[in-house]
């Protein structure tokens, strides 16, 4: 599950290192090609919105199979789209169903009750490492082939997962009776009810901010000069950030210990800490007034790392 997972939610982020590879194969400008990962994450929340209530009234697996099965036909149709516009409405139609991943999640939960922080943790960590895995994956495939074999190559291990989860996903029975519509209500009410949950939710916004802000904008940073980096290498930045999607489980185990208060507040520390940190270094970049880095010297830093 953590597998399929992975695969399902990279879909959202393939696009990311491949952005100049888009660009050119169309002939559109930076910021048009820039509005396929803006499309997709619309997209996304859109599906995570409308959707994902769904996994409460009716079956999870079949929920999920339908939009695997959704998911693989809009990957071929990304694979020989014809211009951009096709490619951005294709961009919200694939964020819209890779929300399988998070049906998956719950799913995952309450299969287990004793250990539900730990087997959360493990289904995050398979989503976070193809939400980075997949700068890794695109950025090779399209700089040895094409962008659109990503796409392809994805519908393929999409279509390999659909198959394995429809012989061992569990069916589990949903006690909602309710509607749709009282279904989208009683998101918004949750909100409403339980502090902690505003909380989490405005933390884990701001959060996914800092971290979209931050993958997208290197694309065509280190695509341009000085760096002017081809996509395989900017891929590869996707396994520094890897490391940090396998503490995951670390933080689920102290969640069932009753110390989530102590995990959000560890996790935040890190994010503000590393912001702090790269500010200090582009202003002391800036007033000595420093050759910007080259390939070698990345490599010399992380090595140093």
């Amino acid at each position: 599950m953590a597998i399929a997972a992975g695969v399902c939610v990279a879909n959202v982020y393939y696009n990311q290192p491949i952005l100049k590879d888009i660009a050119s194969s169309f002939g559109v400008s930076e910021g048009e090609a820039g509005s396929i990962s803006v499309l997709t994450q619309v997209g996304y929340g859109f599906g995570l919105f409308f959707l994902i209530p769904l996994g409460d009234k009716i079956n999870k697996k079949k929920l999920i199979l339908c939009l695997l099965a959704c998911l693989f036909c809009l990957l071929i149709l990304m694979t020989f789209s014809q211009n951009i516009v096709e490619v951005w409405i294709l961009s919200v139609a694939i964020g819209i169903a890779t929300v399988s991943a998070q049906v998956i999640l719950p799913l995952a939960a309450s299969i287990d009750r004793v250990t539900t922080g730990k087997t959360v943790g493990s289904i995050f960590t398979g989503i976070l490492i193809g939400v980075l895995g997949a700068r890794v994956f695109s950025g090779y495939i399209a700089e040895w082939l094409s962008w659109r074999y990503v796409y392809g190559f994805s519908a393929g291990m999409i279509l390999i997962v659909t198959i394995l989860l429809q012989i061992y996903l569990p069916n589990v029975k949903n006690e909602y009776s309710g509607d749709y519509l009282d279904l989208l209500k009683s998101t918004l009410q949750q909100l409403k009810r339980f502090s902690l949950l505003r909380e989490t939710s405005l933390i884990g916004g701001l959060l996914f901010g800092v971290f979209c802000s931050f993958w997208t904008t290197l694309t065509f940073h280190l695509s341009g000069a000085p760096f002017n980096f081809q996509s395989d290498t900017i891929g590869m930045y996707g396994f520094v950030a890897i490391v940090g999607a396998l503490m995951a489980p670390v933080f689920g185990k102290l969640a069932d210990q009753g110390n989530s208060q102590r995990s959000l507040t560890i996790a935040v520390s890190l994010v503000i800490a590393s912001l702090v940190r790269d500010f200090q270094e582009i202003n002391y970049s800036i007033k000595i007034k420093s050759p910007p880095l080259t390939s070698s010297s990345i490599h010399e830093k992380l090595c140093n790392l």
